[in-house]
Formats: C-alpha cells, sequence, structure tokens
C-alpha cells in the first residue's frame, strides 16, 4: 500500500494540476452567483431565474419547454412512486411517456432533479452550466494556439444559462467531447462513447446525430491539419469513431429504441376515442360475466378479476384505455398447477383505439384473474443493448489496465500462472454466458420451442461435423507446444496444423450435404433447418483458422487474450443473432450471424497472434510427415471428441426424428443452463492441462495430489449446484423461455442437473489420462458409453421423450465414471475419494433437505431468497465440518502474491 500510494499521487497530480482545480472551483463559483435568483425565486425554472435573465426579463417560455418540463415532471412521479417512467396513466387514456417525450428521462444526472430536492431543476441546470465552461477552459489549455479564441468563447457562458434544458445538456458536452478528441490516446477516445451515448440521452436522436457529426468532424480535421495524417490513418480514426457512436447509442438503447420504435416501428400508438360510458373494462360479446375486482398494481399494470360462470365460450375482454404496441395480457387460473398458471395472451387494438385480448373458453368456470402489462419490448432490447454497449467498454479499458499493469516473469510462482490461465478464461466464458443467456430470452421467445428444435438439431450436426474437421489437433498441438516453445517448432506445428485443418473442412461439405439431402428425403428435417447446416457449414473455414492461433496461444500460456477475444465475439455475436430474427430470418439468419461472427474472430485472433506470438512464416514450415504423425496421434483424441458429441449431443437428433422439433425445443432449453455450468471444469482443466502435462513425465505424486485436489474444488462447487437447482428450475426455465417451455423444460433441468458432479469429475480424469498418453481408456470408455445411451434411447424416447433422454445422460456419465476411474487408479493408486468427498456430501444434502422442508413443508418457494439462503446453509456446513484447510488458504496467498 506504501509503494502504491505515491503513484496514486502521482496519477492525481497529472490528472488534476492545480491550475485545473482551480478554474473547477472558480467556475463552481460563478456557476453559484449565475443561478443565485434560481435558488431564491419561488419558481424553479432556471431558464428565467438566472442572472442573465433576473434584470433584463427577457425570457418567455414556449411550448416546447412547457411539454419538456411538464414530461420531466411526470417522470419524476413515476420514479418517486418506484417504477420506471415508461407508461403515464391519465384521465386521456393514458401515454407512452418514455417512448412518446423528448425530455430526458434516462439521462443519468436526471438524477439531480429526481432526487428529492427543493430546486432540483436549478442544481440540474447549474451542473451542466459548469460543465460547459470546464469543457471550454479543457479544450483552450489543449489548443495552446488558439487558447485566445477559445477564450473568447467564454463569453457563451451566459447566453447558454437560458436554452432549453435539453439543448443545454448537450451544449455542456460538445466542448469536453472536443477535448477528448484532441487527445492521441486510445482511453480518450474510447471514452467518446461515453459522450455520444450522452448525446443521444440528451435530445432527440436526429438532432445528437448532427451534434456527434460535428464532433466527429473536428476530430478528423485535428487529425489532418494538427497532425498531417495520412489518408489511411484518418480512416482508420473515423472507422474506431463509427465504433464507438454505435457503442453510444447502445447506451442510450433504453431511451433510444422506444422512441425510434414508437415514431417508425410496431410500437406506435393509434387513435384513441375516449370511452362515452366511462367503464374501463367490457366484455365482447357481453356474457354472463362478472367483473370483479380492478387495481392498478403500478402505472404500467392494469388486473380485472372476471367471475366466470362453466361452459363460457370465447370472448374479447377491451380495456377502455389508449392502444400502443408494448402491451400484453395474462391470465391467471388458481385452478392451475404453478408451471401452467400463467397464459399469456396477445393484446391488439380496436375500432377505438382501446387494448383488447381474446381469452379461450374457460371451460371449468371460477375465477380468474387479467393483467394487462406495459413493457415493450423495444424497452427490453435497449436494457440488453446497454449492457452489451457498457460490457464493450468496459472490456476495452480492462485491456489496456491489464497491458499496461500485468506483468509476469521466470519468478514468478507456479500457481500465479495457473491462477491467471483459469480465471481469465473463466471470467470470458461466464461472460458470455451471461450475454448468451440474455440472448436466449429473446431468441426462445422469438423462436419457441419448435424453431429452438430446428437451431437445436441444426447446430448438433454442425457440432459434430466440426469435431471431425478439428480432428483433435488443437489439444495435440497445444501440448507439443506446451513442451518445446521454439519458434521452430511452434511455427512448424502452426501450419501443419492449419493447412491440415482447410483439407478436413473442405472434405467435410460433401458430407454434409448428403447427411442434409438424406434427411430431407425421409421428411425429418424441415427445410429452413437443412439450409442452417449449410450455411454453418461456411464458418468452418474461419474457425479452422482460428483454431491454429487458439492452440498456439494456449501452449505459450497466453489465455487472457484468448478471453479477450472470447469477449469480444460475445459482444458481437449478440446483436447480429437479435438482428437476425427480429428482421425475421428465422434459423437460417441466425446460422448466417454465426458465420460472420467466424470471420471477425479470425481477424481479431490473427491481429493479436502476429503482435504477441510470433509472426508466422509459411517457407519451409508445412511439413507432410508431420501431418501423418499428427493424425495418427490425434486420432484416438478425435474419437473420444466424437464420441463424446455422439452421447452427449445425439440424443438432440434422435428426438428429432422419433419424436418433434418442439421436443428438441423443450430439452434444450433445459441443457442450456447445463452448457453453462460446464464452462467452470472446462476453464479449469485447460488451464491445469500443461502443468499436468509435465507433471506426468517428471513427478506421478504431483500429478495425483494435483488431481485430487481438483477433484475436491470441482465436487465443492458441483454439488450444491445440483441440489439447488432442484428447487428454482421452474423460476429458471420460466425467465429464460416463457410459459411455452413450461413445465416440460423445467422438469428435465430438475433430472438433467443431477449428472452435473460426475461431469465434473470425469472432465478432469479424461485429461489426466490425456496427460499419461491413455487415450485408449478415453477411446473405450466413449465406446461402450455411446453405444449404451443410444440403445437407451432408442428403447425409451418413443414412450418417454426427452425425460427418458434426460435420465440416459445420467445413467452414461454413470458408466464413464467407471471406465475413467480404472486406469487412473492402476496407474496412480489409491485415490482417496471418499475423504475429500464426504464433507461437500454432507454439505449438500442437508442443504437439500433444508430446502425441502421450506418448499414443501412450508410451501414457500422464491426465487430471489431460495439461491442466498441455500447458499448460506451450504457454506455454513462447509465450515463447521472444516473443509478448508490451512493449505487452501496458503494457495490464496500464493495466488495473490507477486511471487
Amino acid at each position: 500500500m506504501r509503494l502504491l500510494l505515491p503513484r496514486v499521487q502521482e496519477i492525481g497530480r497529472k490528472a488534476f494540476p492545480p491550475r485545473i482545480l482551480g478554474w473547477m472551483l472558480g467556475l463552481l463559483l460563478v456557476a453559484t452567483l449565475y443561478y443565485l435568483p434560481g435558488f431564491v425565486a419561488q419558481e424553479d425554472n432556471p431558464q428565467f431565474n438566472n442572472l442573465f435573465n433576473h434584470f433584463s426579463q427577457a425570457y418567455t417560455r414556449s411550448k416546447a419547454d412547457l411539454s419538456l418540463s411538464s414530461d420531466w415532471q411526470k417522470g419524476r412521479e413515476l420514479i418517486h412512486s418506484f417504477g420506471l417512467p415508461l407508461w403515464y396513466p391519465d384521465e386521456k387514456g393514458g401515454r407512452a411517456l418514455l417512448a412518446d417525450s423528448s425530455a430526458p428521462l434516462f439521462y443519468p444526472l436526471s438524477l439531480l432533479y429526481y432526487a428529492p430536492l427543493p430546486k432540483g431543476m436549478t442544481l440540474f441546470a447549474l451542473v451542466h452550466f459548469w460543465l460547459f465552461g470546464l469543457g471550454l477552459v479543457l479544450l483552450a489549455r489543449r489548443l495552446k494556439r488558439l487558447r485566445y479564441l477559445w477564450l473568447g468563447l467564454l463569453l457563451l457562458l451566459l447566453p447558454s444559462g437560458i436554452l432549453p434544458l435539453d439543448l443545454m445538456v448537450a451544449w455542456a458536452w460538445l466542448p469536453l467531447g472536443m477535448w477528448l478528441l484532441t487527445s492521441k490516446r486510445w482511453t480518450a477516445r474510447w471514452l467518446f462513447a461515453g459522450i455520444s451515448g450522452l448525446l443521444f440521452l440528451a435530445v432527440a436522436w436526429n438532432l445528437a446525430l448532427v451534434l456527434i457529426g460535428l464532433l466527429v468532424g473536428w476530430s478528423l480535421g485535428c487529425e489532418i491539419a494538427l497532425r498531417q495524417a495520412k489518408v489511411g490513418q484518418v480512416v482508420k480514426l473515423a472507422g474506431v469513431l463509427g465504433v464507438m457512436v454505435l457503442l453510444g447509442a447502445g447506451m442510450a438503447g433504453p431511451q433510444l429504441f422506444p422512441r425510434l420504435s414508437y415514431t417508425y416501428g410496431p410500437d406506435r400508438a393509434v387513435n384513441f376515442t375516449p370511452p362515452p360510458s366511462g367503464k374501463l373494462f367490457e366484455l365482447r360479446p357481453n356474457q354472463n360475466i362478472q367483473l370483479g375486482k380492478i387495481a392498478r398494481p403500478n402505472p404500467s399494470q392494469v388486473e380485472v378479476t372476471l367471475l366466470v360462470p362453466p361452459g363460457s365460450s370465447p370472448f374479447d375482454l377491451v380495456l377502455t384505455e389508449r392502444y400502443a404496441g408494448g402491451w400484453s395480457a395474462t391470465l391467471f387460473d388458481p385452478t392451475l398447477t404453478h408451471s401452467e398458471k400463467g397464459r399469456e395472451s396477445t393484446v391488439s387494438a380496436t375500432e377505438e383505439g382501446w387494448r383488447s385480448t381474446q381469452l379461450l373458453p374457460l371451460a371449468e368456470g371460477g375465477e380468474y384473474l387479467v393483467r394487462f402489462r406495459y413493457n415493450p419490448m423495444a424497452f427490453t432490447l435497449g436494457l440488453y443493448a446497454a449492457f452489451l454497449a457498457l460490457a464493450g467498454v468496459a472490456m476495452g479499458f480492462v485491456v489496456l489496465a491489464w497491458g499496461r499493469f500485468y506483468y509476469e516473469d521466470e519468478g514468478s510462482h507456479p500457481i500465479r500462472r495457473i491462477a491467471k490461465n483459469s480465471i481469465t478464461p473463466l471470467f470470458a466464458q461466464l461472460f458470455g454466458k451471461g450475454l448468451d443467456f440474455g440472448f436466449a430470452l429473446f431468441s426462445l421467445r422469438l423462436l419457441g420451442p419448435e424453431g429452438n428444435g430446428r437451431y437445436t438439431i441444426a447446430g448438433t450436426t454442425w457440432l459434430i461435423l466440426a469435431t471431425l474437421t478439428d480432428f483433435g489437433l488443437e489439444t495435440l498441438v497445444t501440448r507439443e507446444v506446451a513442451r518445446e516453445r521454439s519458434f521452430e517448432n511452434a511455427n512448424r506445428l502452426y501450419w501443419t496444423m492449419l493447412l491440415t485443418r482447410f483439407g478436413l473442412a473442405v472434405l467435410s461439405f460433401p458430407v454434409a450435404l448428403l447427411w442434409v439431402g438424406g434427411f430431407s428425403l425421409t421428411g425429418n428435417m424441415a427445410e429452413d433447418t437443412g439450409w442452417a447446416i449449410i450455411v454453418l457449414m461456411v464458418g468452418f473455414l474461419p474457425s479452422s483458422v482460428s483454431s491454429a492461433m487458439t492452440a498456439l496461444f494456449r501452449g505459450y500460456e497466453k489465455y487472457e487474450f484468448l478471453a479477450a477475444i472470447q469477449v469480444l465475439t460475445a459482444i458481437i455475436r449478440v446483436p447480429l443473432g437479435l438482428g437476425a430474427l427480429l428482421v425475421g430470418w428465422g434459423v437460417v439468419g441466425l446460422a448466417g450471424s454465426a458465420v460472420v461472427v467466424n470471420f471477425i474472430t479470425a481477424l481479431a485472433l490473427a491481429s493479436l497472434f502476429r503482435r504477441e506470438i510470433f509472426q508466422p512464416h509459411f517457407k519451409g514450415a508445412f511439413d507432410f510427415k508431420l501431418v501423418r504423425t499428427l493424425l495418427l496421434l490425434s486420432y484416438p483424441l478425435v474419437l473420444n471428441s466424437l464420441l463424446n458429441n455422439i452421447l452427449f449431443k445425439s440424443d438432440a437428433l434422435l428426438l428429432g426424428a422419433m419424436r418433434s422439433d418442439s421436443e428438441v425445443g423443450l430439452y434444450n432449453s433445459a441443457y442450456k443452463f447445463i452448457d453453462a455450468l460446464l464452462i467452470i471444469p472446462s476453464a479449469f482443466t485447460l488451464a491445469l492441462f500443461p502443468v499436468l502435462a509435465s507433471y506426468a513425465t517428471t513427478a506421478q505424486a504431483e500429478l495425483k495430489r494435483a488431481f485430487v485436489e481438483g477433484v475436491r474444488i470441482l465436487l465443492l462447487i458441483g454439488l450444491p449446484i445440483s441440489a439447488g437447482t432442484v428447487f428454482v428450475a421452474y423460476d429458471l426455465i420460466g425467465a429464460l423461455g416463457g410459459s411455452r417451455f413450461l413445465p416440460g423444460g423445467a422438469i428435465c433441468l430438475q433430472i438433467l442437473i443431477w449428472f452435473l458432479p460426475f461431469s465434473y469429475i470425469n472432465g478432469l480424469t479424461q485429461y489426466v489420462l490425456i496427460a499419461l498418453n491413455k487415450q485408449r481408456w478415453i477411446t473405450l470408455a466413449f465406446v461402450v458409453t455411446a453405444v449404451t445411451n443410444i440403445g437407451l434411447n432408442l428403447i425409451f424416447i418413443p414412450f418417454f421423450g426427452y425425460f427418458a433422454a434426460c435420465v440416459m445422460t445420467i445413467v452414461s456419465e454413470l458408466i464413464m465414471l467407471v471406465f475413467f476411474g480404472w486406469p487412473v487408479w492402476k496407474e496412480l493408486g489409491h485415490l482417496p475419494f471418499w475423504k475429500i468427498s464426504w464433507r461437500p456430501l454432507l454439505a449438500s444434502g442437508l442443504m437439500l433437505l433444508g430446502l425441502l422442508g421450506l418448499t414443501v413443508g412450508l410451501g414457500f418457494n422464491h426465487f430471489f431468497l431460495t439461491v442466498p439462503l441455500g447458499g448460506l446453509i451450504y457454506l455454513s456446513l462447509l465450515l463447521l465440518t472444516r473443509t478448508f484447510t490451512p493449505t487452501d488458504l496458503h494457495m490464496i496467498k500464493k495466488i495473490i502474491s507477486r511471487h
């Protein structure tokens, strides 16, 4: 800490020199004096009550100012009532406030106005008046040759204070944006994304584009005039700034997307006629149905209770409020189970511009609750876009900080290197899975069970063929490079693997065409599924390049760069996939977006590869004899990978062939959670593999110790996840895919989750066998398990569908555990599995019983309480049984320390 403090002080002095601090304080004093009349006046109107207008009385409020202030006030009311400013109910039928307003409702500094302050609007104006002056001062300091010109522009401070508040916000950020864009540093240009987002939030999108265009033109002009940049450099800068503008638009997505959709898209309101009767609900046609209690829990939600007699016919329930796209209706039937309680139905517009939803016959009758809710898709997409944009900007700063502060030398402790190689891929995979889950929230709803099933079949087919084209070369080349990192060896392996992958990719195309043609002739494959498979095959070409470079990155243990590329491609993959689905391209468009991402990944990896590994030279590098050697050595690996994919992915193909695409979609909705959870052992074992490979040839005692400790850690993670998921499966599937995936997807997840601990152990054991050069045992285990799995699925899937596929997955892992464990026990001797497993088993079992008593005995099950309560029970029991040893604490200290 003592060493760090001087560095922090030095950075602070460079960022805020005394002269700048003096200007900041002086400008704050000027801004306070300027708005002093506003703080003492009764009316909170900074445009009128300021020093400039206080004596001249020159300001007259326009209709635009009044509308802006009115909308901002409505937004403040909604936020103070603990809601979002989406829909404002009034006597005129309500209004889509966020989408139909020009007020900066989601602008971050609007919190100054939303806060319970007596002069919030005046304080808001004061802060932006100060920001405008500060930007001018900083810009004048940067442009020394033009300092007098910019000091003269300080006179604009006085009239800027009378602008409408949204224009004043945009005006305030312009000098700061110009100041950032005159810097040569990438961090400053990266911050331009934030300036763009603030401008999109402050004013109408078309005016924001004009202001952003002025800033971009200023930057390019400075680059040409002041730095005499060449054409290529200007084009590169323009591309970077274009990306920053897109990120800024993404940050403003929660406000920008609804307004664009309301103006040009499907969420636009229709003409509204006030109801003559004043009734809030009507039934069409009128039936012997009684309207019960009517409630509005929040401004964006209306509920009504219906007392329905038995044998009712279909009818329309009309809510006599203004229609706008984004309203949905849900029917709640208390006689149904938890998983079927909510039935979603669409909301349409009547001739009068009211909201209407059609309800199917309610044969049994009873009391029903209908809930109208306003949550436009454009707003949800905007939130997701903001998350992606902020994640992209944050990732850029993380990469810049990593390159500046992280270092590694020969004196660094091996555990520190292992931790880096484990944590960075784990972070990237967790981040990617988080984005994929957000993507699934939209894709599953847009595709439905049937569409999701079709894309799953296409993806499974692609995965099996991709395994053949990889041929286990990536793992094998990683091992060989880790053993000898000389340039000659690595360059030779790189080119040999790359050209071999290209050849295998070309050979896979006729196989794919035969596969698609054969299934299409039988009628068991939809047309769009076949086209999706063909499109995905194009991605094998860039994937071959990426795979060859990835193998060398791993061999050199530079996992942080792979993690950065993985995060980048995840950020790009989601908007491309969503765009393909939203324009109606379906599974074929989704496949096309995946291919585009493959090309982007290859280009990004190639750029890093030349800088961080070496510049590959083709002359004399390709070794035809090495091709034969690699293929012979990797044959067990590809066979194992192929059998593994057939083992765990063929059930989707069998379900599609013997049942339906919908069942495949339900099964896959549960498997998405399983795939996400499998990244934990994947990242852990890939980082540990180079160490295991070196121990296997030099110190088997150390290999045994590392293996046992790895199994212990994976069990500590896997067992509580399996036990806890049983109680939150309905919430997880419902949140991910909606009611169409319930209850089937939730029950499937409750079954599938129990294969997780066995899979964690098998994943690590498999890499130990590879390190010991026992690939043939892996092959034998996969053959026996795959044959058993396919046979049992062929017997039981026709009768029990995807439930049988779930059970067979667990059975397969148990069989594999036996086959994997035998050669490891023979090679390494007795393994103390009971000693390392009884504590997590006991803690997980007692957690399971505790949650079972809570949900079944007391009838209480709430996701946000069940998860932390289960975690608290589990961790408490681990502490009571003294699971964490001094060795664990010592290892943590080694990871944190530099040596």
